[in-house]
Parts: C-alpha cells; sequence; structure tokens
C-alpha cells in the first residue's frame, strides 16, 4: 500500500484528532529482501511523524476501530477542516506554532501533546514570542525577495544552498 495507507502508518500521519498509531493493531510487510513479516502493534515505537519500521513495503494492515455517530464524525472532520484557516505554520524543536487568518496564535508541544489539544499559547509567551520572530522574519525577507525578482534584480545563492543543490545532483 506504498503512496497511501502505507506511507500513512510508516510516518504516523495524524493532526488533532490523534494519529494512525492510536487505532493500529498489525501490519504485515515484505521487506526488500522479499521476507514477509508480521507486527503487532505492541512491537512498534511510533512518535510525531515518526516509527521504527524497518525499510520495506507495507502490503496491509488491521485497525481497531470505533464505532461511531455520522453526525458527530462529520461535525468533527469539519472542525478538524479549519487547518485551512492557518496562514504560517512554524516548527521549532517539540514546538509548533500558528497563526491563523484571523490573526489568532496558537502553540503546541508536540512532544507532550502530539493531538494538539493543550494551546501553550498564553502560558509560553516566550517560546510563543521567539517563533512568531521566526514566522516574522521569514515573512520580512519573504518580501525583500518578492521585491527585488520585481525589479529584475538577479542575486547570487548562498555557497551553502550552492552546495545543498549538487549534493542532490541539480548542479555540478
Amino acid at each position: 500500500i506504498p503512496g497511501s495507507l502505507g506511507g500513512a502508518i510508516r510516518m504516523n500521519a495524524g493532526g488533532s484528532y490523534g494519529c494512525i498509531a492510536d487505532c493500529l493493531e498489525t501490519i504485515q510487510c515484505c521487506t526488500m529482501n522479499g521476507e514477509l513479516l508480521s507486527y503487532h502493534r505492541s512491537e512498534l515505537e511510533f512518535s510525531y511523524r515518526q516509527s521504527n519500521l524497518p525499510e520495506c513495503i507495507i502490503l496491509s494492515a488491521t485497525f481497531n476501530l470505533e464505532p461511531s455517530d455520522p453526525v458527530a464524525v462529520r461535525k468533527r472532520v469539519l472542525e478538524n477542516a479549519s487547518v485551512d484557516e492557518v496562514e504560517h505554520l512554524v516548527r521549532d524543536g517539540s514546538y509548533q506554532l500558528y497563526r491563523r487568518r484571523d490573526g489568532s496564535i496558537e502553540l503546541y508541544d508536540l512532544e507532550r501533546d502530539r493531538g494538539e489539544r493543550e494551546d501553550l499559547a498564553s502560558e509560553r509567551t516566550a517560546v510563543r514570542a521567539r517563533l512568531q520572530a521566526l514566522v516574522d522574519d521569514w515573512l520580512e525577507r519573504e518580501r525583500g525577495l518578492r521585491n527585488s525578482v520585481a525589479a529584475g534584480e538577479r542575486r547570487p545563492l548562498p555557497t551553502e544552498a550552492v552546495e545543498q543543490l549538487r549534493d542532490l545532483g541539480y548542479v555540478e
């Protein structure tokens, strides 16, 4: 199931509602050597956007799902869709800050609160200010770049960026 459910399991996809590891029971996979393996959830470790799965292709998975009221599920889906209202997002270490289109700020510690249920913006003011400054700095650089491109300016790439592009095989 690569590229769909397999990818979601490998990177422990999730959001404010939880993550895929919360309901995963078993997976069956094939190693690059052709060996078929099965894992129970208790044999695996999952964290924010990570798992300890070996390099393999996930063939199938079973989940422990709870029946729910369709109206309540629809309501939760619509609430989770509010992520579209995020104008800027920045992550530094375990903290993630959202600046919404209405100007409100949310701050989460993803190590302690993977589901993003406890907004720490009013408690961790120093972290909030530091991450807001990162967003503001990025916006200022972005505005400067747009203005220079609009004016027809050409700037050389920083040496570090050229080295990264060379390492990736994009430039010689």
